[in-house]
């Protein structure tokens, strides 16, 4: 008896085991005909596009300005920054791009650009920098910035909402990514991978709401500078540096609405500087007190503290070497005395 599995056969004899291989085979088959029409389809979305006029300006080393407009970009020698207004385009793609010729600094005007093809610049000769901003891009999908050797890359002030997994990967130079002043709602666990370099993410004016369990896995450096003030942060997950390689942090959360000083996350790495400014914290856990941190400063002004709170937390910061900068600054204290102060000089006639 013969019998049919995928396209597969098992004769007269054969075992579960041969039957269990025929369909896993069949299944990779199945998953790398999706992987390439993805790929394929991908490519001819970027084909099928037309390219209308852009604007762009060469500067090259001697500080002369070239102005030239066309439906591609050429570099026919080394320049120092190159700036293209995309205007009406709406993809951007690599056949619009023609660069021969070194490049130090490539920024994008993006206006329109709902999307980047993926493996942007590939074959392009791009130096240090590389900026797309101003567009209307809700998406970086995987694999959009690979193997590139710029060392600055900034994608701010777009709508990005999401990263997808390996949406920046294979990038050995890269030291600053710039992300702020996007509608970000969460950072997938792999969207960095294979960036050795990066000392400096910038995640600020965004709508992240969380930063869950092995949020900052991604980290896989000795050290780091993460900017993550003015988002919606309610709460820090204790574990959220699990999986990191990071010793050496400067975490900025500033102006979110973070209400509990969590202890956890602290833990197992050095601080050089740890700000919560501007948040929602009115009171900070017993247990905060007893760990151990390796915290440098710590920045708890303009939030709800009362003067209990602050008390502990200057003892505790004077035994443990930690600097508290201009402590006392709490919105639920000190503004509301001062407020209190200028309404009874007004009323007595005499500003104190």
């Amino acid at each position: 008896m013969t019998t049919r599995v995928g396209q597969y056969y098992t004769g007269k004899g054969d075992t579960w085991e041969s039957w269990r291989m025929a369909n896993m085979m069949s299944s990779q088959n199945k998953f790398c005909l999706y992987f390439l029409f993805h790929i394929l389809k991908l490519s001819l979305e970027c084909e099928d596009t037309p390219t209308s006029l852009m604007r762009y300006t060469v500067s090259n080393d001697k500080l002369i300005q070239f102005e030239i407009e066309g439906n591609i970009v050429v570099i026919t020698s080394e320049s120092i920054l190159v700036q293209v207004d995309l205007l009406n385009n709406t993809k951007l793609c690599n056949k619009m791009l023609s660069i021969s010729y070194r490049v130090e600094s490539l920024w994008f005007s993006a206006g329109n650009i709902r999307e980047i093809e993926i493996d942007l610049l590939k074959n392009q000769k791009v130096g240090d920098h590389l900026h797309i901003t101003g567009g209307k891009i809700k998406t970086i999908k995987k694999h959009t910035f690979k193997d590139l050797e710029v060392s600055v890359l900034g994608l701010f002030s777009n709508e990005i909402v999401t990263i997808e997994e390996e949406a920046f990967v294979g990038l050995p130079f890269v030291s600053l990514i710039n992300l702020s002043h996007n509608k970000i709602e969460w950072i997938h666990l792999r969207s960095f991978v294979d960036v050795p370099e990066l000392i400096f993410l910038d995640l600020s004016h965004n709508n992240i709401s969380r930063i869950e369990k092995h949020f900052f896995h991604f980290c896989q450096q000795n050290s780091l500078s993460i900017k993550l003030s003015y988002n919606r942060i309610e709460s820090v997950d204790n574990e959220a540096f699990a999986g990191s390689r990071l010793t050496t942090v400067e975490l900025d959360l500033n102006w979110n609405h973070i209400e509990l000083l969590s202890f956890g996350i602290f833990q197992g790495r050095h601080f050089d500087t740890i700000s919560l400014l501007g948040n929602n914290i009115s009171k900070i856990s017993t247990k905060f007190f007893d760990q151990h941190y390796d915290i440098d400063t710590l920045d708890v002004n303009f939030n709800h503290l009362d003067e209990e709170n602050f008390e502990v937390l200057r003892n505790w910061a004077l035994e443990n070497n930690v600097s508290l900068p201009s402590l006392g600054n709490s919105r639920g204290v000190k503004i509301e005395i001062r407020v209190l102060s200028i309404f009874v000089a007004l009323l007595v006639g005499k500003l104190v």
